[in-house]
């Protein structure tokens, strides 16, 4: 979810207009408007009284650490992926003719 959506959702859960949450926060209703509509992005002071309205963390609104979580997930895979490309390697399958077998990968 942008973060646009994510602030119309909020202000619509506490039953707010835009020009509502503009007067609360201090800021024009066609800032909110934009935000809303992802046009543009609240700077980092309005963010904290956005934070402080809503009742949760900047870091929860902004959805900062599930971008994290996930670039640094797929960063992961990706490096243990390629890790492994261009080697020899003995697989053991216990049980086979003689139990090894070469693989390229």
């Amino acid at each position: 979810m942008q973060l646009g959506d994510k602030i119309k959702e909020l202000r619509r859960k506490k039953e707010y207009s835009q020009e509502e949450l503009a007067e609360k926060i201090n800021v024009s209703r066609s800032a909110v408007a934009k935000w809303e509509s992802n046009n543009g992005i609240p700077d980092i002071t309005n963010l904290k009284k956005l934070s402080e309205l809503f009742a949760m963390s900047v870091d929860t609104l902004i959805d900062y650490t599930n971008e994290l979580e996930d670039i640094s997930l797929d960063q992961n895979k990706s490096e243990l992926d390629s890790s492994y490309i261009g080697g020899f390697y003995d697989i053991d399958l216990a049980g086979w003719n003689d139990g090894v077998f070469n693989a390229y990968i």
